[in-house]
């Protein structure tokens, strides 16, 4: 089983093309946060929800008690070895400021749970300097370009919107058809908020 989970978490570290015949073999159901402070985007705080099949490789790694919870090393192990690695893939996670894609580079929080048999994520997209969406838009996309992980927002509740200033923000979810991956075939969904001056 050792083995198996770090084929899985190889996964995760996967930087070079794959053939085009391939499709996901991880699924992440994700909902995202967008926190205001003063009318800006200060934080994105991330909830993933990994597919049954995968949660229950990561869960038997990493639940060294077996007690289907996650204590503070435990989550600390999952932390180093199934979640720090996505760094160089921008956690999947790509900010829209501008009409330009940002990168993220460092997260905070993070934390892991088991909720009916699948691992949950949670963790804060922090932003060193907040956005302003009426004067620049913002938006959110996730994905892993080599589509061996496919990340998609939750469709009942994609995008919450919470702090001082949310409330004259509105947000879509389509298709980005400006910005397909895998060569081209994919097109990953997109958050763009729509907001008003205060």
């Amino acid at each position: 089983m050792r083995r198996l989970v770090g084929i899985f978490l190889g996964a995760f570290m996967l930087s070079a093309a794959v053939p085009v015949g391939a499709h996901p073999h991880v699924w992440i159901e994700a909902q995202a946060t967008l926190a205001f402070k003063q009318g800006k985007v200060a934080a994105v705080r991330m909830r993933w929800a990994l597919d049954e099949f995968f949660s229950s490789a990561l869960i038997r790694q990493f639940d060294k008690d077996k007690d289907k919870r996650f204590n503070a090393s435990e989550v600390a192990e999952v932390q180093k070895n199934a979640f720090s690695n996505l760094k160089k893939h921008s956690y999947f996670t790509y900010l829209r400021v501008a009409g330009k894609t940002v990168k993220v580079s460092e997260v905070t929080d993070f934390k892991a749970s088991i909720e009916k048999g699948r691992l949950i994520y949670h963790f804060t997209v922090p932003l060193v300097t907040p956005v302003d969406p009426v004067k620049t838009g913002f938006g959110l996309t996730l994905y892993d370009k080599t589509f061996y992980v496919d990340v998609q927002l939750q469709k009942e509740t994609p995008l919450r919107l919470v702090g001082e200033g949310s409330a004259g923000c509105t947000h879509t979810v389509a298709k980005d058809k400006k910005n397909p991956i895998y060569f081209g075939m994919v097109f990953p969904r997109v958050a763009t908020l729509r907001c008003t001056g205060s």
